[in-house]
């Protein structure tokens, strides 16, 4: 994301957001896994502590992860899952290219007479 963020400023807003997302999304992949959400978030909070720690540890550093946050998220029900209602999207964005390339044949069958001429 920061890679992303130094190539377009226009994304440094939502960083942090994208960041959280993406650490959520593997805290509920973790816990699917696990088939536990309260030992993945005892294990959250475990990492957590281990990374304040002046000794060499093997924890990941969690100073800016929201550490707390998604160790509530986890004691809480696993959020719904929405592929139905989310399916419409890529749907959308083919459409909108399937158009996309069909006015841009028909943009150069119009200019097709004009190009022959020059």
């Amino acid at each position: 994301m920061r890679l992303a963020c130094a190539v377009n400023p226009l994304l440094a807003p939502v960083r942090h957001a994208v960041v959280f997302l993406v650490e959520r999304w593997a805290d509920e992949r973790a816990a699917a896994v696990v088939g536990d959400r309260a030992c993945t978030a005892r294990a959250l909070a475990r990492a957590a502590l281990t990374a304040g720690r002046r000794e060499p540890s093997r924890g990941l550093c969690f100073t800016d992860r929201a550490v707390t946050r998604r160790i509530a998220a986890l004691q809480i029900a696993p959020p719904p899952r929405l592929w139905l209602p989310a399916a419409p999207i890529p749907a959308l964005g083919a459409l909108t290219a399937l158009g996309a390339a069909d006015a841009t044949g028909d943009l150069f069958r119009l200019l097709e007479p004009i190009l022959a001429r020059g």
